[in-house]
């Protein structure tokens, strides 16, 4: 027995429908929307425009966006009493490496110069610990008034020189 072309192709289609029924999502449960729902549920909510006359932006002020001023830099300080006692290598590390180095026997002495001033640091032999150390400083300038803080003003000059040329 043969069976028409058109009856399997019926036939074929009834049961392509019959199977997509088998697979079809299930319907989604209706979701509460009164209070008590799930803080993760979300709503739809009525967005309202305004007829097309009134939807002009308000204008927003052009600020001008103004760094503020960087405040004058401190200058570094250095007071040269503080290298008083302190060996060779100690003052070297605190203020670099002298311009010049010269012997006022018993005395040897490191030169400094700065912009606004002169150090001259003496060192005399310890015997105790048998190392030169800084007994005494000499610091010239031209300034007039507070003559002590142009000292330590040029002072921490020459060391931030030195630095950086250390570096």
């Amino acid at each position: 027995m043969r069976i028409p072309v058109t009856a399997t192709l019926a036939l074929a289609g009834a049961l392509l429908l019959a199977a997509c029924e088998l697979f079809s999502p299930a319907p989604k449960p209706k979701l509460p929307d009164s209070v008590g729902a799930p803080e993760h549920v979300t709503r739809p909510i009525a967005i309202v425009q305004p007829p097309p006359g009134q939807l002009t932006q308000p204008v927003k002020p052009q600020v001008a966006m103004v760094p503020p001023a960087k405040p004058e830099p401190k200058p570094n300080l250095l007071d040269p009493k503080l290298l008083v006692g302190l060996d060779q290598v100690a003052v070297e590390n605190t203020i670099g490496k002298p311009g010049g180095i010269y012997q006022e026997p018993p005395a040897t002495v490191w030169s400094y110069k700065g912009p606004d001033c002169t150090l001259d640091v003496y060192f005399y032999l310890d015997i105790g610990s048998n190392k030169l150390r800084a007994l005494s400083y000499e610091a010239k300038t031209d300034a007039k008034a507070d003559r002590d803080g142009a000292i330590k003003v040029c002072v921490g000059q020459i060391q931030a020189e030195n630095r950086v040329k250390q570096q």
